[in-house]
């Protein structure tokens, strides 16, 4: 189910996108608890403060979602990187390799 958007919510996200540069680094200090990455683009910068005020105004994500997003984003960076170097990529999925397998000829016996 998803919540329900309050008018201040809405209003204090739509905000971020008018902040400077200065006040939108004081707004990450605040909601972050942290100074942002010197390299961070503005329009990412926006938007990553705009989900903390949201999960801190609607909840952040369970423990099981977290972990799963973020092995998702270390398989995805580790096939990146392998292909960058120029392996392969292998799935991540044991079901999807043993597709992979029997799709490449592998898992067909004659």
């Amino acid at each position: 189910m998803a919540a329900v958007i309050s008018p201040e919510l809405k209003r204090e996200i739509e905000a971020l996108a008018s902040l400077d540069l200065g006040d939108l680094r004081i707004r990450w200090r605040h909601h972050l608890r942290t100074a942002p990455p010197p390299h961070l683009s503005r329009p990412l910068m926006v938007r990553l403060v705009a989900y903390r005020i949201q999960a801190r105004m609607l909840g952040d994500l369970d423990r099981d979602s977290a972990r799963l997003l973020d092995r998702i984003a270390k398989e995805r960076l580790r096939r990146t990187r392998g292909q960058a170097e120029g392996a392969a990529p292998r799935p991540a999925d044991p079901d999807a390799r043993a597709s992979a397998r029997h799709a490449a000829g592998a898992g067909v016996r004659g």
